[in-house]
């Protein structure tokens, strides 16, 4: 991801092989494809923030642009370390709902790290726990009994 776009420019660059050969040349975006950066960018909370630069977004936000990216790319597998973390318990939770929710609507599935075992123990469709480079839980979401936490959070 360039530092020195901002966050709309950077969501756009997914759509550039999707654009007409003359706007790919010039370099600039047409209203469809400005309409549907601004979507994703605000499906993933960061309408507000189309114009910044990248490198003055947080850890968080900047990774909320790459999955946003990703999206408007037809992502079908996303992979992301922390999403939620820096981010306020409300805003952390809502994140991971967009994401349950955009991948919903668009087939697509997630790969998160998370250290917030309630995060996974609600929102996931199955938990991974690793510990010392081992896979040492492997179950459906739900609940987790304390033993299973401390094996792996």
């Amino acid at each position: 991801m360039n530092p020195n776009r901002t966050a709309l420019k950077t969501v756009l660059g997914g759509m550039f092989f999707r654009m007409p050969a003359w706007r790919r040349a010039i370099g600039r975006a047409g209203t469809d494809e400005h309409v549907i950066g601004m979507d994703f960018l605000e499906k993933v909370g960061l309408l507000d923030k189309a114009h910044e630069k990248v490198e003055n977004l947080s850890g968080g936000e900047r990774q909320r642009v790459a999955v946003a990216r990703a999206l408007v790319q037809g992502a079908k597998l996303i992979v992301i370390d922390e999403p939620v973390s820096g981010l306020e318990p409300k805003a952390a939770e809502r994140l991971v709902q967009d994401l349950q929710s955009l991948c919903a609507k668009k087939a697509a599935t997630v790969v998160c790290s998370l250290h917030q075992a309630e995060l996974a123990e609600r929102y996931a469709s199955r938990i991974w726990g690793l510990a010392q480079g081992k896979l040492v839980l492997d179950i459906p979401a739900r609940r987790l009994t304390q033993r299973e936490k401390m094996s792996v959070f």
